[in-house]
């Protein structure tokens, strides 16, 4: 009688678990693999048979072969569960924000592009627990910016100039302080996540998802073999279809070989550092009512329709960066649109260094009002409704928002929300009596 298996060869069962280990996983079972398992089905029938038909051949080799297909059954049903639960477009989104807990570098690129207006990209490098770096070129001009997000700095190098500057906010805490990306991932969820099913992105069949995070607009590409981001893009409504900007990031290698060096405020050889800039942040709301203010007197005292970080930049974008006018008419148009923005005449005729230090100034006052939303939008209900509202509507509700009691701090008062109206102004009112109830 023959025996299933030479001395020399290994174990037919461990042949077909290694078969499995080594077997890429696709999303589903394969035509390969069903006619593979309906082909397997019809040999143990047809065991069967020849058990029934032909029993002189002895029970003893038949029930080899009858347990050898069994394992067959097994194996293979395995590896199909296995590649189903793969396939599980939930839990897949669900291992990518697992997995980004475990990232500490990242770099990618990013386009920010607005209709009619040219595109602006960036390269940006991460490094945790709280380094970021941006190199960009704008208008031929090159500008890196270095950041420490836990403390607050941000060094600025305009290379052309041999310049750099350092800014430092102070006064924050924990939670007012700003994010990156891999932190924005890291505090998503599958439930927030809508799967809309496959698309190539550079020659990748990726799972494609539309993702509702705290009011902002995401599409995430994931790479099916991983898990991880390929592509992520942000845009300024909720319907991607409609955007008039977005915000793309591409490019991503996850745990990059990072230079740490350039993770630094120590300034380059030949660099002349300006004098610092130091900005106390006491959590104050107004200077978010500044920023909103500065952007809805940009949009022609228009409240925008929707507010996110999308709309604040293409805002600024479609309102500054002209592309239809010469350099000359481009400049002027800026300066003016600035100096009523801003409640500033003079612009107009300030000079190059003058604008550069109150754009720095402005830059980090704006960037407290927007860390104030950030944080706002995290340990808030928030609601926002300044569509078709103008400037000055003092009996237009714009926005309102009230402590979520998971997040709120033990002393927070639950029940008053505070109530942002059309001509800027603030009033608490009770949060039973909000006319849209919670949003």
């Amino acid at each position: 009688m023959n025996e299933i298996n030479s001395p020399n060869e290994p174990d037919g069962l461990q042949r077909i678990v290694d078969a499995l280990v080594d077997m890429s996983v696709p999303t589903g079972p394969d035509d390969e693999v069903k006619q593979h398992l309906l082909a397997t089905l019809q040999s143990e029938e047809r065991l069967q048979a020849e058990q029934s038909t032909h029993h002189k051949r002895g029970v003893r080799t038949m029930r080899r072969i009858t347990s050898l297909a069994a394992a067959v059954l097994s194996a293979v049903a395995i590896g199909w569960v296995i590649m189903q639960m793969s396939a599980n477009p939930r839990e897949a989104f669900a291992a990518m924000v697992e997995q980004i807990q475990t990232i500490r570098t990242a770099t990618y690129t990013t386009k920010i592009s607005t209709q009619g207006h040219q595109d602006i990209t960036f390269k940006t490098s991460l490094l945790e627990p709280a380094w970021m770096r941006s190199e960009m070129k704008i208008n031929n001009v090159d500008l890196i910016h270095v950041f420490e997000l836990r403390e607050g700095k941000i060094l600025s190098l305009f290379p052309k100039t041999q310049t750099a500057s350092l800014v430092e906010i102070t006064g924050q805490t924990e939670k007012e302080r700003q994010k990156h990306v891999i932190d924005e991932f890291r505090k998503m969820t599958s439930e927030s996540a809508t799967y809309l099913g496959r698309e190539t992105v550079g020659g990748l069949s990726a799972l494609k998802y539309e993702v509702d995070h705290q009011g902002e607009y995401y599409t995430v590409w994931l790479d099916p073999a991983d898990d991880l981001p390929v592509k992520v893009e942000m845009t300024d409504v909720s319907d991607a279809e409609q955007a008039t900007s977005r915000m793309i990031m591409t490019d991503f290698v996850w745990n990059a070989e990072l230079d740490e060096s350039q993770f630094s405020f120590d300034l380059p050889e030949g660099y002349a550092l300006q004098p610092k800039v130091e900005l106390a942040d006491d959590g104050r709301v107004g200077e978010f009512v500044k920023l909103l203010g500065f952007l809805v007197r940009l949009n022609e005292d228009n409240f925008l329709e929707e507010f996110n970080t999308m709309t604040m930049v293409s805002t600024i974008q479609k309102q500054l960066m002209r592309t239809d006018l010469s350099k000359e008419e481009r400049q002027q148009h800026a300066k003016q649109k600035l100096a009523y923005a801003l409640k500033r005449p003079d612009i107009v005729d300030m000079s190059g260094a003058e604008r550069l230090k109150l754009g720095l100034e402005l830059g980090q006052s704006f960037g407290q009002g927007s860390a104030f939303y950030e944080r706002t939008i995290e340990t808030h209900h928030w609601h926002y409704q300044g569509k078709g509202v103008k400037l000055g509507e003092a009996d237009k509700i714009v926005a309102w928002w009230y402590p979520n009691k998971e997040k709120a701090e033990a002393d927070a008062d639950l029940d008053t929300a505070h109530v942002l109206y059309g001509d800027l102004r603030i009033e608490a009112m009770p949060v039973d009596e909000l006319p849209q109830g919670d949003e």
